[in-house]
């Protein structure tokens, strides 16, 4: 039955996930190439049996004696938390920490796309930070709308959200051209979305 696969996993063990993956980056860093539940608690903390079973509640299970490969690890933590996802994220307030932010990589290690930033003070808008576009406040409301292309095609219509490629809705497309529609959007999602931007740039 359905419900015999699906085992819900504590919100305990979903809070420390993050924490598992970055001692893993960083072991990873340092060349290792597996990691024993031990280690892990040793590092964190914790006991080994509540490492072992975190892991094996997301469905990860190690090999006796050797422990887990580091780079397959790493991957499954990062499917179960959706990180191998990148969504599209606005930040408000660009002074000197959200300037900081804006110029931080390591969001997209976790998924997060920071697309541009918001802020009240007249001399900040328009600028780019990192060059991250700086938009009024008062614009937030329409940007914060989920991004999304229509395709028109033979008297067709699909409509896809940008940030996890998603079907939103589609009227006649067959589903091979659905995936192939999703596969350019996907190619090209990053001049899509700077076009998005400069519709509102430009005040639509």
């Amino acid at each position: 039955m359905v419900e015999d696969l699906i085992r819900p996993v504590s919100l305990p063990t979903v809070r420390r996930l993050p924490a598992y993956l970055r001692f893993l980056y960083a072991l990873q860093a340092r060349g290792r190439e597996v990691v024993s539940c031990t280690h892990i608690a040793e590092e964190l903390g914790l006991v080994s049996i509540q490492v072992r079973k975190d892991l094996a509640a997301i469905g990860i299970v190690g090999k006796p004696k050797i422990g887990y490969q580091l780079p397959a690890l790493i991957t499954a933590i990062r499917d179960f938390l959706g990180q191998n996802n990148t969504s599209d994220a606005f930040l408000v307030g660009a002074g000197c920490l959200g300037g900081a932010l804006l110029g931080y990589d390591g969001f997209r290690e976790y998924g997060l796309n920071l697309v541009a930033g918001f802020d009240i003070n007249p001399a900040k808008i328009g600028t780019q930070i990192h060059g991250h576009e700086i938009f009024a406040l008062e614009k937030l409301p329409d940007l914060a709308e989920r991004m999304h292309i229509h395709v028109f095609k033979a008297g067709h219509e699909c409509k896809i959200w940008l940030d996890d490629l998603a079907l939103a809705f589609n009227r006649g497309f067959k589903s091979h051209e659905v995936a192939e529609i999703r596969r350019m959007v996907s190619e090209r999602r990053a001049e899509i979305v700077e076009r998005w931007l400069e519709h509102e740039r430009h005040g639509n």
